[in-house]
C-alpha cells in the first residue's frame, strides 16, 4: 500500500497562525503540520509501508492544492492524509471551540471510513475531545482519486489547544494517533523496527538552515528544518 501524506499550507501562507500569546509567541500552522506529517512518514516507513510526501519537506514553498493532489494521483496512492490545525472565526481572538475534526468528501464511503478510523485513535493519544466529522468538498478531498481525509489536530484559536500544538510531545502524540488510525483502516498491526536519525547541523539564522537543507535534498537525502528552543 502507498500512503500519501500532506502537511497543509506553507511556511509563509498568510494567516494560518495561532492567536498571539501574551509573551509574544505565535505558531505558524505549517510548522505544526510539517512536524506531524514527517513524524507520521517516519513511523509508516519504519513499519515497512511505502509513503509519498505531497508537500515541501524543507518548509519553504507552499505547494498548490493541484500539485499536492497530482503527486498522490500519479503515484496511485491508496489513501491521502492531510495534517492540519484548525481555527474558528476570524482567527484573531481566543475562543472556546476546541477538539479534533476529520473531514472527508461527501458520499465517499471509504473516505468517511478512513476518517472514523483515524479520529478515535487520535483522541486516544492526545486526550483531546472529538469535535466533529465533516463532509466537505475541499480540493484535496475532491480531486484525489483515493479515499482522502483532512485531520484537524486542535484549534489554534483555543488557548488550551494552542498550548499543546506548540509542544513536541503533543505533535508526537498526533503522529502516533494518525498512524494507529491508518493501520486500523487497513486492518493491520504495528511492526516496529529501530531507525536512527542523523542531525547535520544547527544554525542561528533560518536562511543558513534552508541552504543546508536544500543541499541535502539536492544530493538525494531527506531533510527538514525544525525550530529549536
Amino acid at each position: 500500500m502507498i500512503i500519501a501524506i500532506d502537511a497543509g499550507h506553507g511556511y509563509n501562507t498568510s494567516g494560518k497562525r495561532t492567536c498571539p500569546f501574551p509573551d509574544g509567541r505565535q505558531m505558524r500552522e505549517h510548522e505544526f503540520n510539517r512536524d506531524v506529517a514527517l513524524n507520521l512518514d517516519y513511523r509508516l516507513r519504519r513499519a515497512g509501508h511505502e509513503t509519498m510526501i505531497c508537500f515541501d519537506q524543507i518548509g519553504v514553498n507552499d505547494f498548490t492544492l493541484k500539485q499536492r493532489t497530482t503527486i498522490a494521483n500519479e503515484k496511485k496512492a491508496d489513501i491521502f492524509v492531510s495534517v492540519h490545525a484548525n481555527a474558528w472565526g476570524e482567527g484573531e481572538n481566543w475562543n472556546d471551540v476546541n477538539g479534533l475534526v476529520a473531514m472527508y468528501y461527501p458520499n465517499s464511503v471509504q473516505g468517511e471510513r478512513l476518517a472514523r478510523s483515524v479520529l478515535p485513535e487520535l483522541q486516544k493519544t492526545t486526550n483531546l475531545p472529538i469535535n466533529s466529522y465533516q463532509a466537505v468538498s475541499y480540493a484535496v478531498l475532491r480531486d484525489t482519486f483515493m479515499p482522502a481525509v483532512i485531520i484537524e489536530c486542535g484549534f489554534m484559536t483555543n488557548r488550551s489547544d494552542a498550548e499543546k500544538l506548540l509542544t513536541y510531545e503533543y505533535r508526537n502524540s498526533c503522529a502516533e494517533g494518525i498512524y494507529n488510525g491508518i493501520l486500523k483502516y487497513f486492518g493491520l498491526t504495528d511492526k516496529k523496527e529501530s531507525w536512527y536519525r542523523v542531525q547535520v547541523g544547527a544554525y542561528k539564522e533560518l536562511p543558513n538552515a534552508e541552504t543546508m537543507a536544500k543541499k541535502l535534498v539536492d544530493e538525494g537525502y531527506e531533510a527538514y528544518i525544525r525550530q529549536c528552543e
